[in-house]
């Protein structure tokens, strides 16, 4: 646990000096590797902070405050539920439930959790399938109308934390 504390933390670090520096010299960037933006940032993170600083902290500060099965949870339904939603909403979505949110996305979203945390909490269960079920079920629940909420944060940084603190 500690190394991995360590390893997270590490990465977290040194995401959010990088992507400190790209913002405040961004003609250095462009003068010595000008590859930086086009391969690793989208468009609209161009000048404003990456979505990768708010995920490395966000899966710190899951590691470092649920229950490791909880981050697990969380954390892979911030690794999966949370792009395959977006394919699919962009893709497939045509019912509008929130801004910039469909229907077929948070469902996928939802079974995508569903699944996530059906796998993660029958992992040495000692209980029965219906109650692990029931427990996926209620955590993809509440981890899809969370994800619905209209934030002006990240949700690269609510969706773990509010998933493992859920799952927990």
């Amino acid at each position: 646990h500690e190394q991995v504390i360590r390893i997270f933390g590490t990465i977290a670090c040194v995401v959010y000096i990088i992507d400190r520096v790209r913002i405040a010299y961004p003609e250095a960037l462009t003068r010595h590797a000008p590859w930086v933006n086009r391969l690793l940032v989208r468009a609209e993170e161009q000048f404003r902070e990456s979505a990768m600083t708010p995920y490395a902290i966000a899966v710190l500060l899951t590691i470092l405050t649920v229950p490791k099965p909880a981050a697990i949870v969380a954390i892979y339904t911030l690794a999966i539920a949370d792009p395959l939603a977006a394919i699919v909403g962009i893709t497939w979505g045509r019912r509008r439930l929130a801004s910039q949110k469909s229907l077929e996305g948070s469902g996928a979203f939802f079974v995508a959790t569903l699944v996530i945390a059906w796998v993660v909490l029958a992992q040495g269960a000692d209980r029965p399938a219906t109650t692990v079920g029931a427990a996926a079920m209620a955590i993809a629940l509440v981890a899809a109308a969370g994800e619905l909420v209209p934030l002006r944060i990240d949700d690269n940084l609510t969706i773990p934390l509010f998933v493992g603190f859920t799952t927990w």
